[in-house]
C-alpha cells in the first residue's frame, strides 16, 4: 500500500537532514541568568523567556556542520554558581536549558515586571487536573492556552515551534 520500511524512510530523513544542514551558521551562545533558589521568579527570569527574546527570529536553530548542541548556553547569576560548577558548556548547560524551558512552560502562572499575572501558554489537561482517568488518560498533558491570542503570545507559540522542529531534526535535543 505504499509503505516505506523502516531502513527506507530513515534513510530518506537522514539524507533531508543532510541536505539542509547549515555548514556556515555559527552556533547561537545565548547568555541565560539563573536566578537564587527560592528567590521569587518572574516571567522575565524563565529560562523560556531569556531564550525567546535572545534567540527568536535572531538564528535559524539549525544544525550546524560542526556542533551537536543547537546553542552553547552560558549561565550566570547566583542560581547558577549554587547549581552548576563548570563554566564552559560542553553540553550540560545545554541540556539543563532544555530542561529548565520545558519546566517554564508547565509552571503556574508567574508575575510579569508590572506586577500583572501572565497567561500561561499550557494548560494541564482536565483529566490530569482533577484526577480522572487510568493509565493514559491520567498522565500530565499540556495542551496550548486557547486564552492565548495576543501577538505576543502567538510569537512564543512559533518560537515553540521552531524549537519542536529543531527536536524532530537534532537526535541531542
Amino acid at each position: 500500500k505504499g509503505r516505506l520500511f523502516a531502513d527506507t524512510k530513515e534513510g530518506l530523513i537522514t539524507r533531508s537532514i543532510n541536505l539542509t544542514r547549515d555548514k556556515t551558521a555559527s552556533v547561537p551562545r545565548p547568555s541565560l541568568h539563573i536566578p537564587a533558589p527560592g528567590s521569587e521568579p518572574t516571567l522575565a527570569s524563565t529560562v523560556f523567556e531569556q531564550l525567546f527574546k535572545q534567540l527568536h527570529k535572531k538564528h535559524s536553530l539549525r544544525m550546524t556542520g560542526r556542533k551537536n548542541q543547537l546553542w552553547e548556553v552560558k549561565m550566570s547569576g547566583e542560581g547558577a554558581r549554587v547549581l552548576f560548577t563548570d563554566t564552559i558548556d560542553q553540553g550540560g548547560w545545554f541540556r539543563t536549558s532544555v530542561r529548565s524551558l520545558c519546566n517554564d512552560l508547565q509552571s503556574p502562572p508567574l508575575k510579569m515586571a508590572d506586577g500583572e499575572t501572565a497567561t500561561p501558554l499550557f494548560l494541564q489537561t482536565p483529566n490530569f487536573r482533577c484526577c480522572v482517568g487510568s493509565g493514559e488518560d491520567a498522565t500530565e498533558r499540556y495542551v496550548p492556552n486557547p486564552a492565548c491570542v495576543t501577538g505576543a503570545e502567538l510569537e512564543r507559540f512559533t518560537f515553540i515551534g521552531t524549537l519542536m522542529g529543531a527536536a524532530a531534526r537534532f537526535n541531542g535535543f
